[in-house]
């Protein structure tokens, strides 16, 4: 689910607010595909578009925050860790923590 876009970064989650015991595999499966689909893209507008994609895995704080306009929020160390992991990433590559990466074995 969407939650929100962060300067020109897209955050999404899974396993939340409905635990869900595939929750890993879902969200590499997701930046795996936006990477072929960005490739899609760039074959057939002759473009050259790349984006970073991170991924981390573990506890995280959720809550419904505002009065007029509400809005689904998260805040924790496991975000911190994905916005880390796609900040210093290589283009054109899924870049996860080692928890992540220990979870998908």
């Amino acid at each position: 689910e969407k939650i929100k876009t962060i300067g020109d970064a897209y955050l999404c989650v899974a396993g939340v607010p409905k635990k869900d015991n595939q929750h890993q595999e879902k969200i590499a499966w997701l930046g795996l595909n936006l990477l072929k689909l960005m490739g899609e893209v760039n074959s057939a507008t002759q473009q050259n578009l790349q984006i970073r994609v991170g991924i981390a895995a573990g506890p995280i704080y959720a809550g419904i925050v505002g009065y007029k306009k509400m809005a689904y929020e998260l805040q924790g160390s496991t975000l911190e860790d994905a916005m880390q992991m796609e900040a210093t990433g290589r283009p054109m590559m899924v870049q996860c923590t080692k928890f992540m990466a220990q979870g998908l074995q």
